[in-house]
């Protein structure tokens, strides 16, 4: 059955290409509104990637509800003439003050004394208690304020810094993501060199990636429509399609090349689609599979990761074996 659709398919992909070439061009575009859903889904806090039925997440979600147990600390540092930090105790009353005005500060201790200062008397921590819970707009926004009030409050010579889970959330985050637009598309970059010193051929380059983009797309598009959060989980994901997904269009550029040697265009990609189908439907499946598996585990967001890499690979897989041999029949020349 696999080998009699995969005659078909060559069949209709020689006859008929722009039918499937214009097919694409219509799920794509239905797929790129997705993508901002799925910008708009994107979660934040560290917290959020912990299971809650996990005992101590329970526990700290328990403390959180009644205490309202989310703590900054606003570290200060002495410098300059400063050799005693509870000097700067009008300074921390004043910091604090504007801290607590924010709206989801509940309490704030600035007194420098006992366990909030180091035994040099160099370093001084205001304790500050907010109930943000593991909202990420809330940390950010009660991150600002306190950032805001640290401006606001005139500096006698200070360093002031802060700490605490939700600034480290945060920052956590912004590193995370900084990363993951700089690694997907350095790897982006080193897939093209590799697949550039595989063919030394533009086009040959070119139409692999075309595949995979696509495939990346209409991806990002589903995972939008599905409602699937990004965490810092799940970032990795585009990276790791383009990585896997570039193998199918490799293979199906190699095979063509082959068979073009001696066989005209038609003939060609007839035979590559025939020869390459089951086995890139097998290794698409297979991987696929193996993705799928990761959601037998506790963490929801390994479960979101194998998902979305699953569907990542099997829309490489249909893209390398629907689109690219009409795209490869358009632009050659027939024999």
């Amino acid at each position: 059955m696999i080998d009699r659709f995969s005659e078909l398919l060559g069949d209709a992909q020689t006859t008929h290409p722009w039918w499937f070439i214009t097919a694409f061009a219509l799920i794509v575009l239905a797929a790129i509104p997705g993508i901002f859903f799925l910008v708009g889904n994107v979660e934040a806090s560290l917290e959020n990637v912990l299971p809650p039925e996990i005992e101590s997440v329970a526990a700290m979600n328990d403390a959180r509800t009644q205490y309202s147990a989310d703590m900054l600390h606003v570290v200060l540092y002495a410098q300059g003439g400063v050799t005693d930090i509870r000097e700067m105790q009008s300074f921390a009353d004043e910091l604090g003050a504007r801290i607590e005005q924010s709206p989801l500060v509940v309490g704030v201790n600035s007194e420098l004394s006992g366990p909030r200062i180091s035994h040099d008397y160099l370093i001084g921590v205001i304790d500050v208690q907010a109930d943000t819970g593991t909202s990420a707009e809330q940390i950010a926004r009660t991150l600002q304020d306190v950032e805001y009030a640290i401006r606001a409050t005139e500096n006698p010579g200070v360093d002031v810094m802060v700490t605490g889970f939700a600034a480290i959330d945060q920052a956590t985050f912004s590193t995370i993501m900084s990363d993951f637009l700089r690694i997907t598309g350095l790897s982006m970059l080193l897939i093209i060199a590799v697949v550039f010193t595989l063919f030394r051929k533009v086009r040959s380059t070119a139409i692999p990636l075309i595949a995979v983009m696509v495939a990346l797309i209409v991806t990002m598009g589903i995972t939008g429509y599905l409602q699937i959060t990004i965490t810092v989980v799940t970032m990795v994901a585009a990276a790791m399609i383009l990585g896997l997904g570039i193998d199918f269009g490799i293979h199906t550029i190699h095979s063509y090349t082959e068979y073009k040697k001696t066989l005209s265009t038609k003939k060609a990609l007839k035979k590559t689609v025939n020869e390459l189908f089951r086995a890139q439907l097998g290794a698409s499946m297979t991987t696929s599979a193996g993705f799928l598996a990761l959601g037998l585990g506790v963490l929801p967001a390994m479960a979101d990761l194998g998902l979305v890499l699953a569907l990542g690979v099997v829309m490489t897989f249909i893209a390398s074996t629907m689109l690219l041999p009409p795209i490869l029949l358009l632009t050659e020349k027939s024999q």
